[in-house]
């Protein structure tokens, strides 16, 4: 939240950041009326328009590729991606930015990502998880 950028970019508009939302809140604030923009994953975003959803990209982040990673805890004993067979990996919804990159991570590596166990959830309930 930066008050000064909000009022340099827009002025006399009225805008009230109201966040954070985890991505799936986002959606349904954006989708209830309580918000009028959200931010979510390019993974997410395209299942939402191949479900044929009324929602617009009009600002895009620039990905590097090296700005997101896949992690555990240090007493869950994994060290390599293949640690990862018969875990346990949290994301949050198919398709999206999360699901998407564990994929190319593992077919990137030669692994197969059908032998890790996906569980969808919602990011409040990563950190517990």
């Amino acid at each position: 939240k930066n008050e000064k950028f909000l009022q340099d970019e827009f002025g006399k508009s009225k805008v009230v950041y109201t966040g954070p939302y985890t991505p799936v809140d986002g959606l349904t604030a954006v989708m209830s009326g309580n918000a009028d923009a959200t931010t979510t994953g390019t993974g997410r975003f395209i299942d939402l328009i191949a479900e044929g959803q009324p929602w617009i990209a009009f600002a895009l982040e620039y990905y590097n590729g090296d700005s997101q990673g896949i992690v555990a805890s240090a007493k869950s004993g994994v060290k390599t991606l293949k640690d990862l067979y018969g875990k346990k990996v949290a994301i949050i919804h198919n398709g999206d930015t999360g699901d998407y990159m564990l994929h190319r991570a593992f077919d990137k590596s030669g692994l197969d990502v059908s032998k890790v166990n996906k569980v969808e959830m919602s990011p409040k309930n990563f950190q517990a998880a």
